[in-house]
């Protein structure tokens, strides 16, 4: 997993060569990787679960050999979509020059 600006992204590698694999992943949100993580017993297939700003948490399978991503899972909101607002990327200049990264949502 890569943190890239609070961003989650999936990052697959061959083994023992450390070649990057380029994969399909979800759009901006919440991928969780850590503790969901499921491999299929023969290692082609990944599930996962992904959210963002204006979708709820859903089960993805992401095939390997078709680099293929699929929502498995129907999960829906008790609000509607027009309710919801997708966060925006921002960044901050902190005291020590660092710039930190945020993310920004405004309800209108």
């Amino acid at each position: 997993m890569l943190n890239q600006d609070g961003i989650l992204k999936l990052k697959l590698y061959t083994w023992p060569a450390l070649e990057e694999i380029s994969v399909n992943s979800p759009d901006v949100g919440v991928t969780s990787f850590y503790d969901q993580v499921v491999f299929s017993p023969d290692g082609q297939n990944i599930l996962f679960t992904h959210s963002s700003g204006e979708n709820v948490s859903n089960i993805y399978c992401l095939d390997l050999a078709k680099n293929s991503l699929e929502i498995v899972s129907d999960n829906q909101l008790l609000i509607g979509h027009e309710d919801l607002v997708e966060p925006s990327l921002e960044r901050y200049e902190s005291f020590d020059g660092l710039s930190v990264p945020y993310l920004l949502a405004l309800c209108t």
